[in-house]
């Protein structure tokens, strides 16, 4: 309330009063706003309008400022001023009383549909000066105070303003240092404020035990759109807090939980909630740490689930075969239609059975898949030219190397049968081939080095067949043929036994 009993004194300095002749109350245009749509219907107007009556200049008239207005002792009293110089005034003189420096940007043109004042670092009293004249603005929709630090003070004064605010639809007020008093702040205004449609919080701290108030919030309110709560320190109970809203949920479209310290269990339980949603088209989970379990389980959700249009989950150290739980989810999806999946542990490998995985699902609405700083094959780019001859799609993806020829293929088991016809080979030290010379019954397995023995270690045994049904040899029932060469030497000992039998029989002695 403090903001409004400063804008109602300086109004009476000023002489503004309403119709009603109360100074400081609505001096705006205000829209009656249906409590059910949020649409603004119907508009009950209240004229500014300035008593010509002599004012006394006020002790704080002079203001020590380098002169971007006018000197307030210079205005004819009778003069009636518009409402930019009176917001102008305001601020100057709330910057003068809080020792802060006007910003140039809202002195040069206080009364715009968009206020962009990023990285003044403003400060709680910077925010407060400025509270105070956008109390009287009816034409401010978007709202970028991001990176001012105005912490939990400034935001009180700021959420004082927003309250009855009607017109303002976009907020931003990122890396503010808002810590865990300013998530309460910011949920009160979010329950009362029913025009408020995109909001973002990045960066200012929040922890696992806020992530509750913003369940809270979620639950109730009905009308935010988009939620931004990137870059802060949610953690492992995040997770069952936002995925519970979530499935209460039916108008957020967009929820942005990157980088903050979701890991594995956290994952799990917010995409239980993805599972049951029906409104959400945005989410964005990157540089997190859903690796193995976290992608499984989003391959499910997204099975499930029928609204999700773009999911990011870059950065998230998901390798080649986690890939395949995900793609697993494409079967019965057809909401999906941007996947960004760059910076994370895949190869071309793992590209290529993603992209298999699109191109085998009949119903997959992928257009848009983002590898940054992933390779692909170029096996991977002809599977994209054959689906783009079918519906639009686009890849994002590193360098292309060439696809190996062992790639993905296993060699086929060999069969007992195989085994049994394949040819003999001898495997030990001397390395000869066994059965060349015909004596030889298998292969010599065994390394004793002897080349004649069928593969037994004293060498007098045949080798037994590996079947053991099959009928073992017999080695008296192998007869050896004999050679042209056998048969000449058995002739050559004949004819000498003969000769020495002649010899012997005509030896008188």
């Amino acid at each position: 309330m403090e903001c409004k009993r400063i804008l109602s004194a300086n109004m009476q300095v000023y002489g503004v009063r309403t119709p009603s002749g109360e100074s400081g109350k609505k001096t705006v245009s205000r829209l009656a706003r249906g409590e059910q749509t949020g649409e603004q219907t119907g508009a009950q107007t209240e004229e500014l309008f300035v008593t010509p009556v002599e004012r006394k200049p006020s002790v704080d008239s002079h203001l020590s400022f380098n002169d971007t207005y006018e000197n307030e002792d210079l205005v004819d009293p009778h003069e009636k001023p518009d409402l930019d110089s009176i917001k102008k005034r305001l601020y100057t003189r709330e910057c003068q009383k809080l020792n802060v420096t006007p910003i140039g940007a809202f002195v040069r043109e206080p009364t715009t549909s968009e206020l962009v004042l990023k990285h003044y670092s403003m400060g709680a009293n910077g925010a407060k000066a400025l509270a105070i004249p956008l109390m009287l603005d009816s034409t401010l929709t978007y709202l970028d105070l991001e990176g001012n630090f105005i912490g939990p003070v400034g935001l009180g004064s700021l959420v004082e303003m927003l309250n009855d605010n009607i017109c303002l639809s976009n907020l931003n007020l990122a890396r503010n240092n808002l810590g865990s008093q300013g998530a309460k702040m910011v949920a009160t205004l979010l329950m009362k404020n029913r025009f408020i449609r995109k909001i973002d919080l990045s960066g200012n701290g929040f922890r696992d035990a806020d992530a509750e108030i913003f369940g809270d919030v979620l639950k109730e309110n009905c009308y935010l759109l988009e939620l931004c709560l990137a870059e802060n320190e949610f953690g492992e109970i995040c997770g069952s807090t936002f995925g519970e809203a979530l499935g209460i949920n039916e108008t957020l479209e967009s929820l942005d939980l990157s980088w903050n310290h979701m890991r594995m269990k956290s994952i799990r339980s917010l995409c239980s909630g993805i599972k049951e949603n029906i409104g959400l088209k945005r989410l964005n989970v990157s540089f997190n740490g859903c690796a193995t379990e976290g992608t499984e389980c989003m391959g499910d959700a997204l099975a499930n689930n029928s609204s999700l249009r773009e999911l990011d989950m870059s950065h998230n150290r998901i390798s080649d075969m986690d890939v395949v739980h995900l793609a697993a989810g494409f079967k019965n999806n057809e909401t999906l239609s941007v996947l960004k999946l760059g910076n994370n542990l895949l190869t071309a490998v793992g590209s290529l059975k993603l992209i298999t995985a699109i191109q085998r699902a009949e119903n997959c609405p992928i257009e848009v898949l983002d590898l940054r700083h992933t390779s692909v094959f170029c096996e991977f780019q002809t599977i994209v030219k054959e689906i783009q001859e079918i519906r639009p799609f686009r890849v994002i993806h590193d360098i292309v190397v060439h696809t190996p020829k062992d790639v993905d293929t296993v060699p086929p088991p060999q069969s007992a049968d195989t085994e049994k016809n394949d040819v003999a080979v001898d495997n030990d030290a001397d390395g000869d081939d066994v059965g060349a010379d015909g004596d030889d019954v298998g292969a010599d397995d065994d390394n004793d080095g002897g080349g004649d023995d069928g593969g037994d270690d004293d060498g007098d045994d045949v080798t037994k067949n590996e079947d053991e049904n099959e009928a073992e040899v017999d080695i008296n029932d192998l007869e050896t043929p004999k050679s042209a060469n056998d048969n000449e030497d058995d002739q050559v000992v004949d004819e000498i036994e003969t000769t020495t039998e002649k010899t012997t029989d005509s030896d008188p002695d």
